[in-house]
């Protein structure tokens, strides 16, 4: 006894001197807390295996946690240990499941609680058989559930007999049990740890929400606070200030002349708007104020990481935030100037995790505010509230993602294309890249994400890889994942987010003077690596913007990447050169990493960039990261999320790039009519992060939109040619369209593309899995659940095919089986019926009439327009008298059912006729000809000039009357038409003359979402019988599945993407397909009768193709 009470005062004594210059976390990180807690859990493991009763274990326990408590905790600065021992609770009943409260039954007594903490032990023999630990976890369950109905929270339980232990926690109604182990040092050490986290909060993306953006301080949050003061400090800019801003601007493509009017960014311009308090603001501001906010968030960033960067270097008296609390505002300035340029970041060897690259400006005397001081002050109270470094458990998630997702405003995120990826579907996507790796498994792979955000993928692969690594040594665990697992984004401020999160996932590996460079870098993965090199390929290519905007260009030896240390200590080292100092200093710094005729050739470039002052600290990281992404190599597996952005939406600039990248690769369609010009910038981006660093064999697995596999634009995109006629295939698609909206409140459909260069014949399929959310599952409720190993509780797999169908076209269609799409190859193709588009009827509102009244002998009506309380623009009802003459009844698209259009009530004005079939009367005939239709336009005429400009191409006449419509010809006067909905469902029907109640027998008009046939190839109008045959085609199972497996639903092509023969009237299977089709319409709300129709006319169709 007496030897042990001497180790432990010895052990207690060393730790009390550690802890005059470290941080508490550090120390328990340390070689002497492990032998300390060792100690006293075999002393604790000793008196249990002796003790008479659970009340000898519980006080041998109790009596250990208060010495700690008052020898090292207290004065440390937390709070003492003091248990509340025999705490009564009144107990519940519970369903088996013991989720479900009924009604109270009995009282019970805790053995000891603290805080929101519970210890309940058990005496030795009584905690042996499985029986026994089963009975002791659902009693500690109990006394949770019980504390959670007193007060709702989070609490935790250990039950322990002091020779084995079981920890369980009670978070968001759902208990977490872990398995039952030997209670030793590390569980002792974990049951201290959680009595430190009860008086500090934990560091966790949860409480971070709830500090800095929902809490409230001074009427707003402090996030928008700190943002606020930022964008005031923008009003005058200083020279470095200005280089900042105009990096920033090019980093993400933007511009101050940028005139889009796409909604996405007018509802992200007045979400920015809000938060600096104004109502409207132009595009300068809006990027100003973006630029603020993402600065606001990287100085949180920034701060977060330096509380970690305490417990590593083990130095709480220079590196500590609480020491930066309540600095006077010039010293406060200094020190946050310091660690943003990255000083603090060399001298503990981890060279980019603390730079703040772009946004340092802040940090300027120029810039500082005492707006801004005040409300990072605000901040690092806060901060000083929570425990330095985050345990790292199963349950431990990227810190930033939904802190970031909570700050930036969801239009912002969008219109960027940001997604950020819940952590279970990064670990699905990760999971379906291994099974399709020839590598096997994770060990020894390299992994790349090329659009990481804040860094979700990345932070499971090294989870994943730490648990593959576990028995190797530190050092080799961090060298095996800084070589396998790197990552890029273009947002400058996701990869400072990023490095944190990679730092912090393997902060415990890293040795004190470990030197590191976190591999996340900031770079444009859409800008191939040969644009990146000269002709000569000597030399890497980088430029740069300077105040001005003028381009500097800078260039370095690819070689001189090789020496990746040598080479970040000679670029950072140029930091240091003054603007006025003599050349010399800097050409010396480039000679170290190039030859003499190399520095020869390139050294005028970087003197230019010194004299122009732009050799800052943050340019210089910048410049370091790039070159070290252009030699970063070839990964064996890149997985990730690419941002989902059309390229319309782009900003100007960047919108220009994308296109010319598009264009040179070959990934548009072409085809102006079908969209074939619109592309998704996560295509062009998969397109060149495969060329550039996916391995030879390697595999690629990103989430993208669903109609990437069938729409038109992406006709080129899907041959995944790269690097000249190298080429990659689709190797299976797992798809999220069932699965519960996992973006939600983003419902985009999308899927998991699974790639590599493993040939595949499309046309002989491939797999598809279709993953659908269980019934009665709301996916919100349990996200945090969701794992590899729990994925079939949650979610039901379809197994299915998809593959090519025609050789004119790349688009994939889905199939149930093999055997199904051998049947959809035998109908997709193409028909000789042209379809049109209907008519556009704009403005609604002056265009569509409701009739009230009939005037039979005048040949006029009585009419109301149509009232849209979503209209654009702001126009009264009207209610013309009209001549029938040149009005038509409104078949729209919603009016369209299986063999069936319901009547509309809308009637529209239509002023052609066969000999004026493209372009109206003129003003003149009008006149005379429906005198009232006339006037009417004519009073209306300043909102029907307001067409657009689209429409205008459309008509193809200059000359045409400001009432033309668009989309107009022979072929609106037309006896019999088929017509179908060009979204949404997949139903035909086949209509003629209609018999109106106030103008007798009159053809329809079809507005613009409803699409008809009515010609042949030679241009005759169709008869009545081939209207028939077309329209049961068309309504057969099998067209329909093939449309619906081919289209996102939101639109469907105008030209028929199947085979149809053109009528024979003497054919008996065309007349066979007419008749059924004539007497489905007469049946059409008879569903029995319309699926056996349709099933006769399924077997009909495949053999009038023979």
């Amino acid at each position: 006894m007496e030897e042990y009470a001497i180790r432990i005062n010895n052990l207690i004594k060393d730790i009390q001197k550690q802890l005059e210059s470290e941080e508490l976390e550090s120390v328990i990180r340390g070689d002497t807390w492990d032998q300390l807690t060792e100690v006293m859990s075999d002393r604790i493991n000793t008196i249990a295996l002796q003790a008479e009763s659970e009340s000898t274990i519980a006080f041998e326990m109790d009596h250990q946690l208060v010495n700690i408590s008052d020898l090292i905790l207290i004065p440390a600065g937390y709070d003492g240990y003091t248990p509340y021992r025999e705490r009564s609770v009144k107990l519940t009943a519970f369903d088996d499941d013991d989720t479900k409260f009924h009604a109270v039954s009995k009282n019970g007594r805790i053995d000891s609680k603290y805080n929101n903490f519970i210890i309940e032990y058990k005496k030795h023999s009584k905690y042996l058989t499985i029986a026994d630990m089963e009975k002791a976890e659902k009693q500690a369950i109990k006394y949770l559930q019980a504390l959670n109905q007193e007060e709702p929270g989070e609490y935790a339980a250990m039950v322990t007999d002091g020779f084995q232990y079981q920890f369980i926690e009670w978070i968001d109604n759902t208990f977490h049990s872990e398995t039952v182990e030997r209670f030793d040092g590390k569980a002792l050490s974990r049951l201290i740890k959680n009595i430190i986290k009860l008086s500090v909060k934990s560091l966790d993306a949860k409480n971070l929400i709830n500090d800095l953006v929902i809490a409230q301080h001074r009427g707003t949050n402090l996030i928008y606070s700190m943002t606020k003061a930022i964008n005031t400090s923008l009003d005058s800019m200083c020279m470095e200030t200005t280089i900042s801003y105009s990096s920033w601007l090019d980093n993400f493509g933007l511009s101050h002349d940028d005139a889009s009017q796409q909604q996405a960014i007018e509802e992200r311009r007045k979400d920015l708007a809000s938060i600096v308090g104004k109502k409207e603001i132009g595009s300068n501001e809006e990027y100003r104020i973006l630029f603020s906010l993402h600065t606001a968030t990287a100085i949180i960033g920034m701060l977060i990481a330096y509380k970690v960067v305490s417990v590593i270097k083990n130095n709480r008296k220079e590196y500590s935030l609480r020491k930066l609390y309540n600095l006077e505002p010039r010293f406060l300035r200094t020190e946050l100037n310091r660690i943003a340029n990255g000083a603090v970041s060399s001298e503990i060897h981890i060279y980019n995790l603390l730079e703040l690259n772009c946004f340092t400006w802040v940090f300027l005397e120029e810039q500082w505010t005492e707006q801004i001081y005040h409300t990072i002050n605000d901040v690092i109270s806060v901060l000083l509230k929570y425990e330095n470094m985050p345990d790292l458990t199963s349950r431990t998630d990227d810190l930033f993602r939904d802190l970031y997702m909570a700050i930036m405003p969801t239009s912002v995120r969008h219109s960027l294309g940001e997604y950020y990826t819940p952590s279970w579907l990064a670990e699905n996507v990760i999971n379906e890249a291994i099974r399709y790796s020839p590598l096997k498994g994770i060990n020894g792979v390299r992994v790349l994400d090329s659009a990481a955000g804040s860094g979700t993928f990345p932070h499971k692969v090294i989870s994943m890889k730490r648990k593959e690594y576990c028995n190797l040594e530190k050092g080799k665990q961090l060298e095996h994942i800084l070589t396998e697992v790197a990552s890029i984004d273009a947002n400058v401020l996701a990869v400072i987010l990023a490095r944190i999160n990679y730092f912090i996932t393997i902060a415990d590996l890293i040795s004190h003077e470990q030197k590191i460079y976190i591999p996340v870098f900031i770079g444009d993965s859409t800008v191939s690596n040969s644009d990146k090199l000269t002709e000569d390929k000597k030399y890497y290519v980088d430029k740069l913007l300077d105040a001005e905007g003028n381009t500097v260009t800078l260039r370095v030896p690819t070689h001189s990447v090789n020496n990746k240390e040598e080479f970040i200590n000679t670029i950072r080292f140029m930091a240091d050169i003054s603007d006025d100092e003599n050349d010399d200093s800097l050409i010396r710094q480039l000679d170290k990493i190039c030859t003499e005729d190399e520095t020869e050739e390139i050294k005028e470039d970087w003197i230019r960039l010194k004299r122009r002052g732009m050799l800052s600290d943050s340019m210089v990281s910048t410049i370091t990261d790039y070159y070290l992404l252009c030699a970063l190599g070839k990964y064996d597996m890149i997985v990730g999320n690419p941002p989902w952005v059309d390229w319309k939406s782009l900003p100007s600039v960047h919108r220009e790039k994308i296109k010319n990248a598009c264009v040179s690769r070959k990934l548009f369609s072409g085809d102006r009519r079908t969209g074939g010009i619109n592309l998704n910038v996560c295509a062009l981006l998969s397109n060149i992060t495969a060329e550039n660093w996916l391995a030879e064999h390697g595999v690629m697995a990103v989430l993208m939109p669903q109609n990437l596999l069938f729409q038109q634009s992406y006709e080129g995109y899907r041959n995944l040619y790269i690097e000249g006629d190298r080429r990659l295939y689709f190797q299976e698609i797992v798809d999220w369209s069932m699965s519960g909206h996992p973006f939600y409140p983003v419902q985009q459909l999308f899927c998991t593309y699974i790639i590599s260069d493993t040939k595949q014949d499309y046309f002989k399929g491939i797999p598809y899995r279709e993953i659908v959310l269980n019934k009665g599952i709301k996916l919100e409720k349990i996200s945090d659940k969701i794992s590899q190993d729990t994925f079939n509780d949650y979610f039901t797999i379809n197994e299915k095919v998809i593959g090519r169908t025609t050789e004119t076209r790349t688009a994939l269609t889905v199939a149930d089986n093999i055997s199904v799409l051998k049947s959809i190859q035998k109908i997709s193709g193409t028909t000789s019926y042209i379809g049109r588009e209907g008519v556009e009827y704009y403005p609604q509102e002056l265009q569509l009439f409701i009739l009230k009244n009939v005037n039979h002998e005048k040949q006029t009506v009585s009419l109301e327009t149509y009232k849209n309380k979503r209209s654009k623009y702001s126009i009264g009802v009207r209610t013309p008298e009209i001549e029938t003459k040149y009005l038509r009844p409104l078949v729209k698209g919603v009016g369209i059912k299986r063999f069936h259009v319901e009547p509309s009530e809308f009637i529209v004005a239509f002023p052609y006729d066969k000999e004026h079939s493209k372009i109206p009367f003129n003003r003149s005939e009008l006149s005379k000809s429906s005198p009232l239709l006339y006037q009417y336009y004519k009073e209306n005429r300043e909102y029907l000039e307001m067409q657009t400009g689209y429409s205008d191409s459309i008509i193809g006449n200059k000359h045409a009357e400001y009432y033309a419509l668009a989309r107009t010809g022979i072929y609106s006067h037309a006896p019999w038409y088929v017509v179908f909905r060009d979204n949404t469902k997949w139903v035909s029907a086949v209509i003629g003359q209609v018999d109106t109640a106030w103008g007798g027998m009159k053809t329809p008009a079809f507005q613009n979402h409803c699409v008809s046939i009515c010609e042949r190839s030679d241009g005759e109008f169709i008869s009545e019988k081939e209207a028939y045959y077309i329209c049961g085609i068309l309504n057969s199972h099998l067209v329909e599945n093939f449309i619906m497996a081919t289209s996102d639903k939101r639109t469907f092509k105008i030209r028929i993407p199947v085979k149809i023969v053109e009528f024979d009237g003497m054919n008996k299977v065309h007349l066979r397909i007419a008749e059924l089709s004539e007497k489905a319409h007469i049946n059409y709300n008879n569903d029995e009768m319309i699926e056996n129709i349709r099933d006769e006319i399924d077997m009909l169709y495949l053999e009038s193709l023979k």
